[in-house]
């Protein structure tokens, strides 16, 4: 369950998905994708399913941002992108596919 670095930084809209970082937690079948935007750090939630890796919703990734106007903000906005965030993030390098194969096996 170690966080592996994934990429620097990737253009989502018109700001920066930054420090990605993927960690994969096998007890639930989750897929945990870090990342800061616009400052703040939130947490991509995946799912694997017999489909392959599925998005499922953006959380706050840290406390201290529970009561910041902003990052709720945020996490709504995200939320609502999510199919486009997920899709720019696997897609940025090739090393998002090579963490699948490694860690989580054939997810499609």
């Amino acid at each position: 369950m170690a966080v592996t670095p994934y990429v620097r930084s990737i253009p989502f809209g018109d700001s920066q998905l930054e420090d990605l970082a993927l960690q994969y937690w096998p007890t639930n079948k989750q897929l945990v994708i870090t990342f800061y935007y616009q400052g703040i750090q939130f947490a991509c939630m995946c799912m694997k399913t017999d489909e392959g890796i599925v998005p499922i919703r953006v959380v706050n990734h840290l406390k201290k941002d529970d009561n910041n106007m902003r990052a709720r903000f945020l996490v709504s906005v995200l939320n609502d992108r999510l199919e486009e965030l997920y899709r720019s993030i696997s897609t940025a390098s090739s090393a998002f596919q090579t963490f699948v194969r490694r860690e989580i096996g054939n997810a499609n």
